[in-house]
C-alpha cells in the first residue's frame, strides 16, 4: 500500500476510534459539548482528518462486517484505536501496539500485519462506496 494510502487509512480508523469512544461512553457518538461552545482558534476549527464525505459511522460500518470476518484483527485495531474492551468504558484509552499484540495472544509481528488488513479493509470499503456513487 503506497504512504498516502496508509496516512490515510491510518486517519479514517483514526477518527474512527475517537468516534466509537464517545459513542459508547455517551451512547451517540456525538461531542459532550455543543459546537457553539468550542473556542475559535486562529480564524476557524479544521478538521486534520481526510474523511471527506466518508464519516467516521460509516467506517465503523466498515469494521463491523470486518469483525465478523477477521475477529482478532478488529480486536487489534479496536485495542489499538479506541483502547481495552475489558476495561470500563470511562477508563479507555488507545493502547500501544505492544500491549495490543498481548491482548490479542499474539506476537507483535503478527498485530501489525491485523492492523494492516484492518487498513487494507477501510481502503477497500472507501473505493468501493467512491464506485459506486
Amino acid at each position: 500500500m503506497p504512504k498516502r494510502d496508509v496516512d490515510v487509512a491510518e486517519a479514517m480508523l483514526a477518527a474512527w476510534g475517537t468516534w466509537k469512544a464517545r459513542r459508547e461512553q455517551m451512547g451517540a457518538g456525538y461531542p459532550r459539548r455543543a459546537a457553539f461552545t468550542r473556542t475559535v482558534v486562529q480564524g476557524g476549527f479544521h478538521s486534520t482528518v481526510p474523511l471527506g464525505d466518508l464519516s467516521a459511522a460509516r467506517i465503523g460500518d466498515f469494521m463491523a462486517e470486518f469483525r465478523a470476518r477477521n475477529g482478532k484483527a478488529w480486536l487489534i485495531a479496536y485495542c489499538h484505536y479506541v483502547g481495552d474492551p475489558a476495561l470500563p468504558i470511562d477508563r479507555r484509552t488507545p493502547m500501544p501496539m505492544i500491549d495490543c499484540a498481548a491482548r490479542a495472544g499474539c506476537a507483535l509481528s503478527t498485530a501489525y500485519a491485523h492492523l494492516k488488513a484492518s487498513r487494507q479493509a477501510v481502503k477497500i470499503g472507501v473505493l468501493a462506496i467512491r464506485k459506486n456513487r
